[in-house]
């Protein structure tokens, strides 16, 4: 390694031009990286769905989610089952363990187990098996047509092809590949035949249906070898389209007279009989979202489809409007970033101008350039992107990544200072100090590798930071060993002759700078002689009482927050964008009913905005100002709903009873009400909802956190009405706690049944159940005749009775079913028909029935803590005798927030372990000592003090990026501790009594510990005082780190000296001479940085 060193140096050329390389392909890489929000990723989560239409939720969890629960509990990697039996389909929820490396292999698995299930019932679909994405659209664009009758069909298929040639359009847009209409209905051709027709020729649904998938084909005829050719013979007679389905022959009269199906019924080419009401801003629209796949840059499609809304031509009433339009969110972020980043570089390259020379200061930070731009070509290689979080780590390293490269320029000019020419001195102070520096930057990668430990969806959020601080550091290295060495090298040459020119216009900042830099070697020197080191010589008469005080301080914090005096929020609320109310009502809720609810909902939020508008007008002028509104764009829907949170993998659920309305604010630095306070407003605003099972108003969630509370009772599914019972009870207690609101269940009830009991008569004229069963299910859901591919959509083809006589309970008795001898009986003569009402759908997790309990929380209400809360549950409630008693076959799983960071902490705990037993090695390696390395790493704790009265004065609660802001300050004590005790080692294995040896390390070591944390907490300053939406996220990582640095500072200043006295009259920790003292002047100055 010397001698590379040495190479590198002499070849100054080449170092430069590898310098101005490796800015130049950094900065194409900068530029080639696709650009988004959040990190998008892959969860470890894989969905099996199996459509079934018409069942109720008991038959698609006996037919359809017991089969595949059991196929797939031989495959390994397995952590958790769950299932939902609804209406119409069922869907199993596989969450694999964290260990698995190889989802690929566990989902090819899970399609062969599928794939051996021996038999589905005979009206279910295919299942569909694929891995679930976390995906968030790039923008919305909304098609908006003029106001029509929500029963008015013409209007809605004019809506609907406006849109579909709207879609097509953005899908040619060669940005575009995904683009996908919300909430609409699929397309359906309905053969409308009453029962008396019917009657009338011996015909019955199934046998319409038979005839017409008998006429309506396409087959092969085979191949005719002629002696001109081959022929190829096809049989094509099928229609795709309403009106030449209508043409199809069904019966022939004894007269010859062919009857059609228009001559039999009605031929409706519409949608399928499902509910959908969409409004945006009031008007009738459908909403295409445009989605992003993994490797594509999103600033780039939302700039395509923004210039596509702009020059679209629509047809006249119709327009389009852009809503959610992530691009918007992703410039703030990369723009606020920058400019903070920007900010602090400005910031970092001050403190050091001030306390080194300038010439110095100015090849120091020229490595925070090189190390990010050198990241940015390893992220790129990697396929990572360019992020919220990847910015944030840049900012993070600002002033990490010059450590090395101070400690080696010092070190350069130390050895100049014994006179040696440059090269020599940079060759020799280089390689001198490379040891110190290599150990002092793999003490802080290993501090970042507990981040990568980090299980769940937490850990692949942030799994882009540590990587792009460990890369950064690895540049660094390379850049401060063998590129800045060859920059102090040399008094003068061509490069430096070129940028004294390019600079000289800033000469008198220069002077500036050579001014503050002796005067503040002057004043620093100072106090290190009459304050700091008269603090050092008091530790030698009382070390025990300095830690002990220190050990108080250090309780005195944690029970602050123990006290609750600075809250403990895992997850805390942000204020955000998009905000949303949704209502739910019995299934089986008339649309009409559930739309009346919505439209209540939506006047609540205009006089809302009404209110704030007359309280934003100047009274003077009369005018509004800036901040007059809050609102951009309402959406109003029934019939479907969204999930709040991207990693909800479960379905959300649809139907008439199910509404609800969006809002798209505008941006915090827009508006003065934040959007909880919104939401509190909305929530009163609109009163009670008589008869809604669930009224919730939430914000939709950036990032991996859930519900504040929310937990899983589970049961065997002989124990339902017990589990019912527990729920109830635990929405009770629930209800006592401050701040809670929002409290709900999934367990809701279901549509009307009518269950059918054969009777013994039809059993024996030998009808099944299953004709039974057959004709009242073709009688109102109807018969399908076959699926038709029209286009990209498939529509479905059906034979069903009329709709009003669809619609009408008092038809079911003329229901006839047909016996073995050809007569016709009506159905309550062959069965008993029971009224009941079944549930809404089956939640299941392990092979056990399950009932989901969640609520919100306002966390402005004083007590209002979900840790406090969710812990006294566990202990008072939960783990009480009362509770096993009562419900003996009811157990408890912690979902929501609660598992998250559960999760979290538990792997990052083991990283964190596995990081210290790293960190000791190397200690023990670097200073070949079993104790020194307790004592070094006896100083991390500490560092959360300055953390904790950080996130005090800054009013912030303690999250989970505290604690990672917490973890990562381990590397940075450490290097600290090492700087000071590094060089008390070299004095007294020179010879010198202990206490000179830690008076001349303070004297010596003082500048280099504070300007490397200077430089670091500068580089984070601009992010701890930013107020905006894009901050709020990453400002108690910032807090943990810059407060906690500042006060380690002075920790390690102070701790250090007394440690090491105390360490020394129990063990004899530091070196004694082994041959009599070495003359000063020959002591090579040691340094090291974090």
């Amino acid at each position: 390694m010397n001698n590379l060193i040495r190479w590198a140096v002499k070849n100054s050329p080449g170092m430069n031009t590898l310098m101005i390389a490796l800015l130049v392909i950094g900065g194409f890489c900068l530029w080639s990286m696709r650009r988004e929000e959040f990190p998008e990723f892959e969860l470890e989560r894989i969905v099996i769905a199996v459509p079934y239409p018409g069942a109720s939720p008991e038959e698609v969890e006996e037919g359809i989610c017991l089969k595949i629960e059991e196929a797939v509990r031989s495959v390994d990697g397995i952590k958790k089952q769950v299932t939902v039996a609804s209406e119409g389909s069922g869907s199993v929820i596989l969450e694999l363990e964290s260990s698995v490396k190889d989802v690929q292999r566990v989902l090819n698995e899970v399609r062969s187990a599928i794939d051996r299930i021996p038999s589905f019932p005979e009206l279910a679909e295919d299942p569909e098996v694929e891995q679930i994405t976390m995906r968030k659209p790039a923008i919305r664009l909304a098609v908006i047509g003029p106001e029509f009758d929500d029963d008015d069909p013409d209007a809605d298929l004019k809506l609907r092809e406006v849109a579909e040639q709207v879609r097509d359009d953005l899908l040619q847009l060669p940005t575009v590949t995904q683009a996908t209409l919300m909430g609409s209905r699929a397309y359906q051709i309905d053969v409308e035949i009453s029962e008396a027709k019917l009657r009338s020729y011996g015909l019955s649904l199934s046998r319409v249906a038979d005839i017409i998938r008998r006429e309506n084909l396409e087959l092969p005829g085979g191949l005719l070898k002629a002696e001109s050719g081959n022929i190829l013979l096809r049989g094509r007679n099928k229609r795709l389209t309403g009106d030449e389905i209508s043409k199809i022959p069904i019966v022939t009269r004894e007269d010859g007279v062919v009857l059609t199906v228009a001559d039999l019924g009605v031929v409706k080419d519409e949608f399928a009989d499902t509910v959908s009401i969409s409004r945006v801003d009031g008007k009738p629209g459908l909403v295409i979202s445009v989605n992003k796949t993994s490797n594509e840059d999103l600033l780039t499609i939302v700039a395509a489809v923004r210039k596509f809304a702009d020059s679209r031509e629509m047809p006249a009433g119709y327009s389009l409007h852009l809503w959610k339009d992530a691009g918007i969110a992703v410039e703030d972020r990369m723009n606020l970033l920058a400019r903070n980043g920007l900010q602090g570089l400005i910031l970092v390259f001050i403190m050091l101008a001030i306390f080194l020379e300038f010439r110095l200061a100015f090849w120091v930070s020229m490595g925070i350039p090189v190390s990010i731009l050198g990241a940015c070509a390893i992220l790129l290689y990697m396929d990572q992107t360019l992020n919220m979080l990847s910015m944030f780590a840049f900012m993070m390293a600002l002033g990490i990544v010059v450590d090395d490269a101070i400690v080696t320029g010092e070190n350069i000019y130390a050895h100049r200072e014994q006179g040696k020419p440059f090269l020599q001195a940079s060759i020799d102070g280089t390689i001198e100090v490379f040891p110190s520096v290599l150990g002092s930057i793999l003490t802080s990668v290993i501090a970042f590798v507990p981040l990568m430990f980090v299980s769940g969806i937490m850990g692949k959020f942030i799994a882009i930071l540590p990587v792009t601080i460990i890369a950064m550091l690895a540049i660094s290295l390379f850049e401060s060993t063998f590129i800045l060495p060859g920059h102090l090298a040399h008094e003068d040459s061509t490069f430096y002759r070129f940028f004294g020119a390019a600079l000289y216009p800033l000469k008198p900042i220069v002077w500036l700078f050579s001014w503050l830099n002796k005067h503040s070697g002057i004043l620093l020197d100072r106090f290190v002689e009459s304050v700091y080191l008269k603090i050092v010589r008091f530790l030698f008469r009382f070390p025990a009482i300095v830690v002990s005080l220190a050990v108080a301080v250090l309780i005195l914090s944690f029970g602050f927050v123990k006290a609750g005096m600075i809250p403990f929020v895992i997850f805390p609320k942000l204020d955000m964008n998009d905000v949303r109310a949704q209502i739910v009502y019995p299934d089986g809720t008339p649309s009409a009913f559930t739309d009346a609810a919505t439209k209540h909902l939506e006047e609540a939020i205009r006089r809302l905005e009404d209110d704030y508008k007359l309280t934003h007008i100047d009274d003077e002028s009369a005018e509004k100002n800036d901040k007059s509104t809050f609102l951009k764009t309402i959406h109003r829907s029934v019939g479907s709903s969204e999930a709040s949170n991207p990693a909800d993998a479960m379905p959300q659920g649809a139907g008439s009873h199910i509404g609800s309305v969006s809002l798209e604010l505008v941006d915090t630095s827009e508006r003065t009400i934040s959007s909880s306070k919104l939401l509190a407003a909305w929530r009163e605003e609109a009163g009670d909802f008589p008869g809604a099972d669930s009224v919730t108003f939430d914000s939709q969630n950036h990032g991996p956190g859930g519900v504040p509370i929310e937990f899983k009772l589970l049961a065997p599914s002989n124990a339902v009405h017990e589990l019912e019972a527990a729920v109830e009870e635990c929405k009770v207690r629930l209800a006592e706690y401050p701040g809670v609101y929002d409290i709900a269940d999934d367990s809701a009830p279901g549509k009307v049944e009518f269950r059918i009991k054969i009777k013994e008569r039809a059993r024996a004229m030998g009808i099944p159940l299953f004709e039974l069963a057959d004709t009242v299910r073709s009688s109102y859901f109807g018969a399908e005749v076959m699926r038709l591919q029209r286009g990209r959509h498939e529509v479905k083809l059906m034979v069903r009775y009329p709709d009003d006589e669809r619609r009408s309970m008092g038809n079911f008795d003329q229901i006839r079913v047909r016996g073995t001898d050809g007569a016709e009986y009506p159905i309550t003569e062959l069965a008993d028909i029971e009224i009941t009402r079944g549930a809404s759908e089956i939640n299941r997790v392990d092979q056990l029935r399950s009932i989901t309990v969640s609520s919100d929380l306002n966390e402005q209400v004083e007590g209002a803590n979900a840790k406090k809360i969710v812990a006294n549950l566990k202990t008072d409630f939960f783990g009480s005798k009362s509770f096993s008693e009562k419900y003996p076959n009811v157990r408890v799983r912690w979902e929501g927030q609660e598992a998250e960071s559960q999760d979290s902490i538990s792997s990052m705990k083991l990283g964190l372990g596995l990081a210290m037993i790293g960190m000791y090695i190397l200690l023990t390696i670097q200073f070949t000592s079993y104790l020194q390395p307790i004592l070094i790493m006896m100083i991390i704790p500490f560092g959360c003090i300055g953390a904790i009265v950080g996130h005090f004065c800054l009013d912030l609660p303690v999250t989970m990026f505290s604690l990672f802001g917490l973890v990562a300050l381990t590397g940075v004590v450490v290097n600290d501790s090492i700087v000071l005790i590094d060089f008390i080692n070299h004095r007294m294995a020179d010879g010198m009594p202990l206490h000179d040896a830690i008076i001349d390390a303070g004297r010596r070591r003082f500048r280099p510990v504070l300007l490397t944390s200077v430089t670091t907490v500068a580089g984070l300053t601009p992010i701890l005082f930013e107020t905006s939406l894009q901050a709020q996220f990453l400002i108690p990582m910032a807090a943990s780190l810059s407060f906690g640095i500042m006060t380690s500072t002075v920790l390690v200043l102070i701790l250090v000296p007394s440690f090491y006295c105390i360490f020394d009259i129990l063990f004899k920790i530091g070196p004694r001479p082994e041959s009599g003292p070495t003359p000063e002047s020959a002591i090579a100055e040691p340094a090291i940085a974090r």
